[in-house]
């Protein structure tokens, strides 16, 4: 097992299970792999000790900060917050090891589960009360302003030497300590047992001995940055001493770096452990002492070593040297990390440090340790005036290292981290910030949307960069709607020029889709007001010659249109009134219909009737006469006076002999030609009535000598 060196005892080990059916395992780290940032041996709850790699579902964390809170039990956090937001707020600066914008801050709670409008509510409610807390302090302006906590000190209170290690014991200032403040908690305690030891060495510790050199600034003073600067600029290096004529080094390598750099016993796996401030022990270094210490048996760790130096040196920068180990530089970023996490003020010296080892590794070899090259990088970024060139070559890293992350590991990457580091680089189209923010929205595309992300940015600026590898972000939908459609907004609403309005109209389709049909139109018509060109293109594009000539075309066809109306009425009115009198007509119709049916019905009731009675009364004469045994002439003549008054006329007489006529005579046997003499068998009857003549009866007839 690697050998393990002793950590506080305040940090936690914290094991999320992969569902949410099993609890979350808690314990105390116990020490940390030499070496190994993310190995440790852990003691868990139930008093098992395991060594342990940190990952993506293994969090190592300060105990009883939020985020430890937040891992372990959310919903307590979220009461908290509920109870006092403003408790929160503070403690979330008093944890922060860099300082955070408004923006940053809120994003932070956000990622803890809290609500995102009641975290702005308790961000603003907190901003306004900050002048009256001395350990708040704010620096910047704008969207770009940032706020850190302060432990201020007291008054030393014992002289140099009283207290272990020779430093005087911290203390806040004038009385205010952070459990003083209303709703704070203790601030997590993560420095190290040596971080008193931490402090850069003196001016009298880094002069070499036994030279002539000149001593340099002391550590509170080597490159500290303008306040007032507003610009990125590389970082301030600290002025070699004199040089000297060098000297051949031997001994051990802890006696080589005694000697080097004036500390006695010097401890190089402690040096190593903290590389910053070896860095900036060594600040003072002459070139000739470098040369020497390259030029010794231990060149290969010492150079190492030399990759903080907080200052350009040929041999070091050069192309010389082969390049270091991965492992070594792992470890050595791991060591630079664990430094930034116990540092309870920021120091420029190992800030300037840290700027130049990530200028060494980030160029030299494929930088691991992802984890821990951010919070490096971030050290450096949260400066007054951050190395550009520093960042730059951290960013590129980053491009490199964010698309090798495994999918399991995704969710361990500190992205907000990143952010940070890239967020004062320029915006170009080959340049690390487009990369890093590509590479990004490749990693996890629901991040990218955040302002922090995009501070900064113009709408120029990310039309030049979506031309290069930064298309694959700007062309996702939420990036659009959240990020591009505001800068579009802006620029829209603001511009006043023909030119500028063509740059808006010219964007890249993702861009231009968020234009809104309504602000274009308002916008040329506030560029024609002064530009005669573009009037005439708004005259051009509302036609108003032809608008002019519509509208008295409407108007033609809306006087046609009421004409047609009022006919239409007319009609209607005409067809209501046809309609009322075919109803009548179609009842008078209908009544006439009724009534000739009904007289008809009469009529032919009447006639058969009057036959009936005809009849009757010939039967009652016949019989009457046949009883009395009348002669059959009267009989004959009686019936035939009887149909007479019927209007009834004999064809022929029985016996009676005439010429064959087919109209009126019927043969009994075979017709005989027309004209031939018959004799009547049976007479047959004409009906003359109102005028007409109608044969209802031939004469029966046989022909002449045939019966």
């Amino acid at each position: 097992m690697s050998t393990v060196s002793a950590v506080e005892r305040t940090q936690v080990v914290i094991h999320r299970p992969v569902n949410g059916s099993e609890p979350v395992r808690v314990g105390t780290v116990l020490s940390r792999a030499e070496g190994k940032l993310n190995r440790y041996l852990v003691r868990w709850g139930d008093g098992e000790e395991e060594v342990i790699t940190a990952g993506n579902r293994v969090v190592v964390v300060a105990r009883d900060s939020l985020r430890h809170l937040y891992l372990v039990d959310p919903a307590a956090l979220a009461a908290q917050f509920a109870a006092d937001p403003k408790a929160i707020v503070l403690r979330l600066l008093r944890e922060s090891l860099s300082p955070l914008t408004a923006g940053g801050a809120r994003s932070q709670l956000e990622a803890y589960g809290l609500p995102a409008q009641a975290v702005a509510d308790a961000w603003s409610a907190a901003q306004r009360g900050f002048a009256a807390i001395p350990n708040v302090a704010a620096s910047g302006k704008g969207s770009g302003r940032t706020y850190k906590w302060v432990d201020m000190a007291r008054p030393a209170a014992t002289a140099k030497g009283d207290h272990p290690g020779g430093h005087s014991a911290p203390a806040t200032a004038a009385g205010v300590a952070p459990s003083d403040i209303e709703g704070a908690a203790p601030a997590a305690e993560v420095a190290p047992p040596d971080a008193e030891e931490a402090a850069p060495a003196s001016a009298a510790e880094l002069a070499p001995p036994d030279t002539d050199e000149a001593a340099p600034a002391p550590a509170a003073e080597v490159a500290t940055p303008d306040a007032e600067a507003a610009t990125v600029a590389p970082p301030a290096v600290v002025a070699p001493a004199a040089e000297v004529a060098p000297r051949a080094l031997s001994g051990s390598l802890a006696e080589v770096l005694a000697e080097a750099i004036g500390v006695e016993n010097a401890d190089v796996s402690d040096l190593v452990r903290h590389p910053l401030r070896t860095g900036a022990r060594m600040s003072g270094l002459s070139k000739a002492v470098i040369a020497s210490l390259l030029a010794s048996p231990h060149h290969r760790p010492i150079s190492v070593l030399l990759l903080a130096l907080p200052k350009h040196d040929d041999m070091i920068d050069g192309a010389d040297l082969p390049p270091a180990d991965e492992a070594v530089v792992e470890s050595l970023l791991a060591g630079a990390s664990a430094e930034i996490s116990a540092q309870r003020e920021p120091d420029p010296a190992c800030r300037t440090a840290a700027a130049w080892l990530i200028r060494r590794v980030s160029a030299r070899v494929a930088v691991p340790g992802l984890g821990s090259l951010v919070q490096v990088a971030g050290f450096v970024a949260d400066g007054r005036q951050p190395d550009a060139a520093a960042l730059e070559a951290a960013a590129g890293a980053l491009a490199r290292l964010l698309p090798q992350v495994p999918p399991e590991g995704r969710a361990s990457v500190d992205l907000q981290g990143v952010a940070a580091v890239v967020a004062c680089l320029p915006w170009t189209v080959k340049g690390p910030r487009a990369a890093v923010v590509a590479a990004a929205g490749r990693l996890a595309p629901e991040q990218v949307t955040a302002r922090m992300w995009w501070a900064g940015a113009s709408l120029r600026d990310l039309v030049a960069c979506a031309a290069g590898p930064l298309g694959a972000v700007t062309s996702q939908a939420a990036v659009a709607e959240q990020v591009l459609a505001p800068l579009v907004g802006r620029e829209l609403s603001t511009v006043a020029t023909r030119t500028g309005l063509a740059f808006l109209l010219g964007l890249p389709r993702e861009f231009a889709a968020q234009l809104p049909a309504d602000s274009v139109a308002e916008a040329l018509r506030r560029v024609a007001a002064d530009e005669p060109v573009a009037r005439g293109w708004v005259q051009a594009l509302s036609g108003q010659t032809r608008i002019t000539a519509l509208e008295g075309e409407l108007a033609r066809a809306r006087a046609e249109a009421a004409a047609a109306l009022d006919t239409a009425m007319a009609a209607e009115a005409k067809e209501r009134e046809l309609a009322e009198r075919y109803g009548r007509l179609e009842e008078t119709v209908r009544a006439q219909h009724a009534h000739a049916v009904k007289l008809r019905a009469s009529q032919e009731r009447q006639v058969r009737i009057d036959v009936v009675r005809a009849l009757a009364a010939l039967a009652a004469e016949v019989e009457e006469l046949a009883v009395n045994g009348s002669d059959a002439r009267v009989l004959v003549e009686r019936v035939r006076g009887l149909v007479a008054a019927q209007d009834l006329e004999a064809v022929g007489a029985v016996g009676e002999r005439a010429a064959f006529d087919r109209q009126t005579h019927e043969a009994l046997l075979d017709p005989p030609e027309a004209g031939s003499p018959v004799d009547v068998v049976r007479p047959g009857y004409w009906w003359r009535t109102s005028g007409e003549s109608i044969l209802v009866a031939k004469a029966l007839v046989v022909a002449t000598g045939g019966v």
